[in-house]
């Protein structure tokens, strides 16, 4: 199998799998197929903040990772730099533990 074969697998099997579900004005509940390790799924919220719509996790991932024993001093200790360099790898910024990412 090549890559691209995987690749339209990949993206063909997470389209039909995402549903979105209207919370509120300016507000949806997204539901992806992809989880934390432990089963639970991943909490994406898209919502429009001051003209600018963003998805959001709205603190759970990192409230996830607390849970999992996975301290948050990550964040603020040595690997801090190593965190912030994946997030702003892929454009998401951390606002007080809530992952964000602009639309």
């Amino acid at each position: 199998m090549e890559a691209k074969n995987i690749q339209q697998i990949l993206l063909k099997r997470a389209y039909e799998e995402v549903e979105v579900f209207e919370e509120g004005m300016n507000r949806f509940r997204v539901f992806t197929p992809f989880m934390f390790g432990d089963g639970d799924h991943i909490s994406v919220v898209l919502k429009k903040e001051r003209e600018q719509w963003i998805l959001s996790d709205e603190g759970d991932t990192l409230s996830h990772l607390s849970l999992l024993g996975v301290s948050e001093n990550v964040l603020y200790g040595t690997r801090c730099d190593l965190v912030n360099g994946i997030l702003e790898e892929f454009n998401t910024e951390n606002r007080g533990g809530e992952l964000v990412v602009r639309v």
